[in-house]
């Protein structure tokens, strides 16, 4: 302890142990004015202090931040210095701070009121001038550091204004909450007291529900509202009651008041004096308290069922008479032809339900005294109409999107999953179905395909039948936003009880229904095809030479490629249309690849001679090969159709259900096999490991096609080895050419002639007969075993 002195003036720290046993000349374990000053030129000398971040009589500066500098710098201007040489300079100097800060704080909230300013101000120096007394009485040690204690000074403010705030935002929450919610107040307390109506009221339920009725009384009373009925049976000479007189003058003072604490004190004193008026329960469990809401429930279901509910009726219907003749002799818009029109008379019809619906709905919860009950029911139409739009808004944004974008959606989310399906997982995979569904529904759709296969008996599924009522009948709806909601939660249910499970099985075992056109559409499609109609010639480049034959050949296949790819989009976008949520873009793709891949080998096939529009013309030494669009396009939309016929239907799994022309399609042999092209390989070891390599490369494809069309039953190991022996079976049937002379033979030895079309083909062969038997064999066997 020091005599008058805590702290080193040099540092503004409390003097350390080492400084007081130097200072503390005469041994008395304080320093003293004399001996403080004594030791100053020792204590002024640059020294570290025992932390080593303070240079004693270093020239380092207090940074000042925010709004301490802000307000630091305004008051510099008015004669504020670093140094305060005194208690009473530094008061001088603070005060000009407190000054400085309040009229920067005013400028940055140029919107507060005159009341509001005034408070604030008075609650600013109050702070202020609380935290500069505690200062000085604290730290006696001079000279002072202004811009420290200006920063802790600002710190305080600050910290000060912002709980202000908060406390003012707490109770700004509470009178806003207990004047706007009067009623729901009393609906609270009503439930609490219905619950607790019983024998006997607890002690805890009567509190809740003094509680719940301070709450509605205040709200009532700060609303300049009475429920004097209800008042009157708490004490029937209330308005002359000191409580009651308490709680009103209270509350009046909370409306000037600019101050939170005091509004808080205001709300904690209005709230003890209506909760001394409501009284305590009585021994038996009775109160004043439940005597006042009994009376108040009867009186509302007193005048409820005194209401002239037909009188009513028959006033609205009136209305609504006049409502629908208005309606008829107006006009609306339409939406194609832009301009008005009349309204039909299904339109009209349609019109006089939905007011007949809303009137009923209306009346149902009325609890009007009927005086405004036309301007009222005028309202709650418009609020129904206001619903409507936004849920036909939402409904029209659901039917917008193409179905089968939808369901792509959801195929997406199935083929993305792994072995593994996680809770997430499947929770997406059901929402997405449902969205899936709802998208359908909107657009009138009630034939489903994805419910046929998970779900078969669906259209007789009450959550469905429900779902598609509520949404057919949105338009004459009272309801409209609820029972979008309610069948958009049919929906959900619905999917949840089939299962993500039974939905991802669905989704992967779905197929593509078959497609057919009919001639009108065939004639759509094709007349748009530049020299169908026509039959305009596609003909390869001229060619000369010893290979004239096969390039204009080769040239033509090329140009015949390019004219069905330009058809491509065409195709998709019609199939699209007539799909709907059927089509699968990536399968309908394979398709045309596959189509035009047999187009194009066909056309190879007829050779020069199939007709005149198919074959290679001899001309000046010059060859050129050529074919008719009608001819290419009608081919392709026959290989079309037969390929997706065959893919639509049932998987016959006693024959090999891949189709080589796929297969080949897929692999890098895919022109060697549809050109035909011959290979001579001498060596008899080397031809056939060329032609294993080709099989084994051809293979893999095939099982991958196999896997997809057999599923659950594709047998890898038995495949595996119906493979490996088909392969075998054709390399060993390979045999070197026969030049029909010894002579001949014994001057070329073994030359092998490896044609890519023949091995494969030969290898397709052998592979279909093995796997023909061994399937009559799992078959037996599996009959046997069950």
């Amino acid at each position: 302890m020091v005599d008058g002195v805590n702290f080193n003036p040099f540092t503004g720290k409390v003097f350390t142990t080492d400084e007081i046993q130097k200072l503390d000349t005469d041994g008395d374990g304080k320093i003293s004015s004399s001996e403080l000053s004594e030791g100053s030129s020792w204590l002024s000398q640059t020294v570290s202090d025992e932390e080593g971040d303070v240079q004693i009589g270093s020239d380092e500066t207090v940074t000042l931040t925010g709004n301490a500098e802000k307000a630091y710098s305004a008051a510099s201007k008015n004669g504020v210095q670093d140094t305060a040489s005194n208690a009473n300079q530094l008061k001088e100097y603070m005060n000009t701070i407190i000054d400085s800060y309040i009229e920067q704080y005013m400028q940055q909230n140029p919107d507060m009121s005159a009341n509001e300013k005034s408070s604030l101000i008075t609650f600013i120096k109050s702070q202020g001038q609380e935290f500069i007394n505690q200062y000085v009485q604290q730290n006696t040690a001079v000279p002072y550091d202004t811009k420290s204690v200006t920063n802790d000074l600002i710190n305080k403010l600050d910290s000060a204004i912002s709980e202000r705030k908060s406390l003012s935002n707490d109770v700004n929450s509470t009178v806003d909450n207990l004047k706007n919610n009067v009623d729901q107040n009393y609906q609270t307390l009503a439930e609490t007291a219905d619950k607790a109506d019983n024998d006997y009221v607890t002690a805890k339920e009567f509190e809740q529900m003094k509680s719940q009725a301070i709450d509605y009384i205040m709200g009532m009373l700060m609303n300049g509202n009475e429920d004097s009925a209800f008042l009157s049976s708490l004490n029937s000479d209330y308005k002359n009651s000191s409580a009651y007189k308490t709680a009103m003058s209270a509350i009046k003072a909370i409306e000037g008041e600019s101050d939170p604490a005091k509004i808080q004190e205001y709300l904690d004193k209005a709230k003890t004096a209506i909760s001394s008026l409501i009284g305590t329960q009585n021994a038996d469990g009775t109160s004043k308290l439940g005597n006042a809401i009994n009376a108040k429930n009867d009186k509302q279901v007193a005048d409820q069922q005194a209401a002239q509910k037909s009188a009513y009726t028959e006033t609205l219907s009136s209305l609504i008479d006049e409502m629908v003749e208005n309606y008829s002799n107006s006009s609306v818009r339409n939406s194609m032809m832009r301009k008005n029109r009349m309204p039909s008379s299904d339109e009209v019809a349609s019109y006089q339900t939905k007011l007949t619906n809303i009137m009923n709905k209306f009346l149902e919860s009325y609890d009007g005294d009927g005086k405004n009950i036309e301007s009222e029911f005028q309202a709650y139409v418009n609020k129904v109409s206001q619903e409507y739009t936004s849920a036909q808004y939402e409904l029209n944004g659901i039917s917008s999107v193409d179905s089968a974008d939808k369901y792509a959606e959801l195929k997406d989310l199935v083929n993305s999953t792994g072995s593994y399906v996680s809770n997430d997982e499947k929770a997406a995979i059901l929402n997405s179905a449902s969205e899936f569904v709802l998208n359908q529904l909107a657009q009138g759709i009630t034939d489903i395909t994805l419910l046929n296969d998970i779900l078969p008996d669906y259209q007789n599924n009450t959550k469905f039948i429900e779902a598609q009522a509520l949404l057919k009948g949105l338009n004459t709806s009272a309801t409209p936003k609820e029972d979008l909601e309610k069948a958009k939660q049919l929906i959900s249910e619905m999917m949840s009880e089939v299962g993500a499970d039974s939905i991802m099985e669905g989704v992967k075992n779905k197929k593509m229904p078959a497609v057919t056109f009919s001639d009108v559409e065939m004639e759509q499609f094709t007349s748009s095809i530049p020299g169908y109609d026509d039959d305009v010639q596609i003909k390869s480049d001229s060619f000369k030479g010893k290979d004239r034959s096969a390039d204009a050949k080769n040239n033509l296949q090329e140009k015949a490629k390019a004219a069905l790819e330009a058809i491509r989009p065409q195709l998709l976008a019609m199939m699209k249309e007539k799909l709907g949520a059927d089509y699968d873009e990536a399968a309908l793709n394979s398709m045309i690849d596959d189509a035009i891949y047999k187009t194009i080998n066909e056309i190879t096939e007829s050779g020069m001679n199939v007709d005149h529009t198919n074959r290679i013309i001899k001309k000046k030494r010059k060859w050129t090969a050529s074919i008719s669009t009608k001819t290419l396009v009608d081919t392709f939309m026959t290989k079309f159709n037969e390929i997706a016929t065959k893919s639509a239907g049932e998987v016959d799994k006693s024959k090999n259900p891949v189709d080589r022309d796929s297969v080949m399609n897929d692999t890098e042999y895919a022109d060697a096999y549809q050109d035909k092209k011959n290979t001579l390989v001498k060596d008899t070891s080397n031809a056939k490991l060329q032609a294993k390599t080709q099989l084994q490369s051809i293979a893999a494809q095939l099982k991958v096609q196999l896997r997809q069309q057999l599923g659950s039953d594709y047998d890898s190991a038995l495949i595996n080895s119906l493979v490996d022996q088909a392969i075998l079976n054709t390399v060993n049937s390979l045999e070197p050419r026969d030049f029909g002379s010894d002579f001949f033979n014994k001057i070329f030895g073994n030359t092998y002639i490896l044609n890519t079309y023949d091995i494969s083909n030969k290898f397709f062969d052998e592979f279909d007969k093995l796997y023909e038997e061994a399937y009559k064999d799992k078959t037996t066997t599996e009959t046997s075993n069950s």
